[in-house]
């Protein structure tokens, strides 16, 4: 009759509020999983973070700019690496250039410059730049290391092949060139720790990732 339902049209409307309420539902669901993924990323930044903060804080003593050419600096990179996360390279400046040591060096490295990208990324403001220059920071300080590591091997290698001083095999391999880039390194990662160990900036970077929980 004129007075009866158009069930077609009420289904139709059912089926559209439904549509409605699963997207809403789906909506809701990925921002929930978006701010899950988000926070997981922002606290295993920060962790891995905190891992190298603690490395460099029980270290930087050792990391003191001699004038002259740097000794036992394998010693120093077995510090550096000495948890969980870079333990398996703490012994590539001892070996340097050695494939069984270099290979996982080498990756550990790609590692630490990627994560200083997802810093950027993840976090945001005075954080993001904090936390992802300190990790920079700290790769470039153990490639450092690492890089003087094989040109003192070389010295080395040239005091006993042509019977020179440590100082002259130092001179013609251009060990004081190299002991600058070094230098800057210890510098900089310095700078950028002391700038990341703030409690303004712990705060700041604390707060980034509650707000995400």
């Amino acid at each position: 009759s004129e007075m009866g339902f158009d069930w077609a049209v009420i289904a139709a409307s059912v089926s559209a509020v439904a549509a409605v309420v699963a997207l809403f539902l789906s909506g809701r669901q990925m921002r929930l999983s978006n701010k899950q993924s988000l926070f997981d990323r922002r606290i295993s930044i920060w962790l891995t973070a905190l891992g190298l903060l603690e490395l460099y804080g029980n270290s930087k003593c050792q990391l003191k700019k001699r004038n002259e050419p740097q000794l036992a600096l394998d010693v120093t990179f077995g510090w550096l690496t000495n948890n969980t996360f870079l333990c398996e390279i703490g012994s590539a400046a001892a070996h340097p250039l050695e494939p069984e040591n270099q290979k996982p060096y080498l990756i550990k490295l790609e590692e630490l410059k990627r994560i200083a990208h997802e810093a950027r990324f993840a976090f945001k403001g005075a954080p993001s730049e904090a936390i992802g220059r300190f990790v920079d920071d700290y790769q470039e300080l153990l490639s450092s290391i690492y890089r003087y590591q094989v040109l003192m091997s070389n010295v080395q290698e040239s005091v006993n092949r042509f019977h020179w001083s440590l100082e002259q095999a130092c001179k013609e391999l251009g060990e004081p060139e190299q002991r600058k880039d070094l230098f800057a390194a210890f510098d900089a990662v310095a700078t950028s720790y002391d700038d990341i160990s703030s409690e303004k900036m712990r705060r700041s970077i604390e707060k980034q990732i509650r707000l995400v929980s």
